[in-house]
């Protein structure tokens, strides 16, 4: 039987899955497990929303999607971190002069990394999480996403506008 690299499979029943390669490593990804009647989502990547709020703050609403781009609605573990690359490579070499947290019932902060740098966190069971950044410096930060898995997902650099006034 030959296979086509576009074939799409809709439903698929596997006793044993052996994955094997010639000369080159092979890959096999999914974005949706059936476990019995429970179906599982990955998120495949994560969106940002800026919002300005108080005086110095900017709340970061991040919202882990499937590979439609919808969201996944269950607690998530992520963690969160403040990058000063736009590849997410290392933490920010500038600390917030105040909280880095999550927003008032907008996820929970499992607990702190690095001092205002870097957070173990659960989303809401809506999979919404809010991170809220003081910075009097109006620091332009790239927030970064682990999502479980160990995908990285980065924002694009935050401006002083992202900021209260």
């Amino acid at each position: 039987m030959a296979w086509r690299e576009d074939a799409t499979i809709t439903k698929l029943k596997v006793r044993d899955l052996t994955v094997t390669s010639g000369a080159t490593d092979a890959l096999a990804t999914a974005t949706r497990f059936k476990l019995g009647a429970s179906a599982l989502e990955l998120a495949t990547s994560a969106t940002f929303t800026f919002t300005a709020g108080a005086s110095n703050v900017a709340e970061v609403l991040i919202t882990p999607v499937n590979s439609a781009g919808t969201t996944i609605a269950r607690v998530l573990p992520l963690t969160v971190y403040l990058s000063d690359a736009a590849t997410g490579v290392g933490l920010t070499g500038t600390s917030a002069s105040g909280t880095v947290q999550a927003k008032a019932a907008s996820g929970t902060d499992v607990g702190v990394l690095t001092a205002k740098k870097a957070l173990a966190v659960h989303t809401l069971a809506s999979g919404l999480y809010t991170l809220e950044i003081t910075a009097t410096g109006k620091t332009g930060y790239y927030v970064c996403v682990m999502l479980p898995g160990g995908l990285l997902v980065v924002s694009r650099v935050m401006t002083s506008a992202d900021y209260g006034a």
